[in-house]
């Protein structure tokens, strides 16, 4: 951060985009997994956002963005370890918006679903199997500008007026059984 402070002298956004998980079963994830998951992807996060905060926000307010998953809304099996710890992530941004916003800081979330990058490559489920089993109602796969941009939006002057929210980028209706009609 001192670097930070000193070429740039201040710190607007941060995108909190700390990930790191393997596909397991709950029963075969070892404590020492699961710490080191939470570890990164938890108390990273935490750790980040108030260096942060502490360093250049709380004098002149911004915008902190974290991403995390779908797993708020709907299960994530093979993924525990990370559930948990996004799940926690997205806790930590809710009370934090309601307890910094007086700092004029502003902070969210962008829960993406199946999004089509390298990293996906790296697990034993093809691209394909990931799209037919997370099939969207846009039926295509996410990309990473689809991520980006909801990122750059919220980061910018035009989310202003957007702090403690969730925002899915994972192409499905938030209620399918709002669609339905009514007998």
């Amino acid at each position: 951060m001192l670097k930070i402070k000193d070429h740039y002298g201040r710190l607007d956004v941060l995108v909190n985009n700390a990930g790191g998980q393997y596909i397991a079963a709950a029963r075969d994830i070892t404590n020492k997994g699961f710490e080191a998951v939470i570890r990164n992807n938890l108390i990273g996060s935490w750790q980040m956002t108030r260096a942060a905060a502490d360093h250049f926000m709380f004098e002149n307010g911004g915008s902190i963005v974290f991403v995390t998953a779908i797993s708020t809304r709907t299960a994530l099996t093979g993924f525990a370890h990370t559930v948990a710890a996004r799940a926690g992530v997205t806790g930590l941004m809710k009370t934090l918006a309601a307890e910094w916003g007086e700092y004029r800081i502003r902070l969210n979330c962008v829960a993406p679903g199946t999004i089509k990058t390298e990293a996906l490559g790296r697990y034993p489920i093809s691209p394909e199997k990931w799209h037919e089993l997370n099939r969207s109602v846009l039926n295509r796969m996410g990309a990473a500008e689809d991520v980006a941009g909801t990122i750059i939006f919220l980061a910018s002057r035009l989310g202003s007026f957007i702090t403690g929210e969730d925002v899915y980028v994972d192409g499905e209706k938030p209620c399918t059984w709002a669609t339905t009609p009514a007998t």
